[in-house]
């Protein structure tokens, strides 16, 4: 009806602008992710471990990276991975900034046991029968 019916309202009519209007274009990055099964976040994660400036925490920080690197590859491809593969990953994505020669991941079957999901128990609603009213259970026995 474009806003032409003769109608009172009990507070301001919208106007006709608030509906032809559309909503701003969200930005998205351009970046591309290098090796997608480990994620942007990985590579800023490394970016950031390299410019660290204490020795024992950087390589602690490469460290963690690594493993949580390794646990990525193995549940994007499901094979096992080797250190040196993702080693040479962590040299690729810092651009050379951070050499690793001998460091000693988490073994691949530590990282598959932790991501098994034990079994949920199922509910079993027959306690609830149990533990009635005693008012209801006169009720029920009437019917």
């Amino acid at each position: 009806t474009d806003f032409k019916l003769d109608i009172d309202y009990p507070y301001a009519p919208p106007a006709p602008e608030f509906f032809n209007t559309s909503p701003q274009k969200i930005p998205y990055s351009n970046n591309k992710i290098k090796y997608r099964h480990y994620g942007k976040t990985i590579e800023f994660l490394l970016d950031k471990a390299a410019v660290h400036e204490d020795e024992k925490e950087r390589d602690l920080l490469i460290k963690l990276i690594a493993n949580h690197m390794k646990k990525s590859y193995i549940v994007w491809n499901k094979d096992s991975v080797t250190d040196d593969k993702i080693l040479e990953d962590i040299e690729d994505l810092s651009k050379g900034k951070i050499k690793c020669t001998e460091m000693q991941l988490a073994d691949t079957k530590d990282i598959l046991f932790r991501n098994k999901k034990k079994p949920q128990p199922i509910p079993d609603n027959t306690q609830r029968r149990k533990f009635q009213k005693p008012d209801d259970r006169s009720k029920q026995q009437q019917r």
